[in-house]
């Protein structure tokens, strides 16, 4: 499968500014995302498990889902199992979808 460029249109521009990085945790390796921006994230191999500051509780993410951390969360981020490899982009305007549901799309 090809993977393609999350993007976000560029101030009222027709041109796409893209955000894409990927993110290979190991076991006993994790990750914190401060304030993070509508970030999409999406699991390509293993499954992460997402923690928020000052809430209980755990989001799994397993291969193939997308979750979506909405602007302002500080998420703590590692593999449940021995190694993750997460997608992570700008979710192109999550907020003006029918589906939208706070943290899971």
């Amino acid at each position: 499968m090809a993977r393609q460029p999350m993007g976000i249109p560029s101030g009222g521009r027709s041109e796409t500014v893209v955000c894409e990085a990927e993110l290979q945790l190991n076991s006993g390796n994790h990750v914190w995302l401060r304030a993070a921006q509508d970030m999409r994230l999406m699991s390509t191999r293993g499954i992460a498990w997402i923690t928020f500051d000052g809430e209980a509780g755990e989001t799994i993410v397993r291969p193939g889902e997308v979750f979506v951390i909405l602007s302002g969360k500080t998420a703590l981020i590692g593999p449940l199992h021995e190694s993750v490899r997460l997608e992570l982009g700008v979710a192109p305007d999550v907020r003006m979808s029918p589906s939208y549901a706070p943290y899971a799309v």
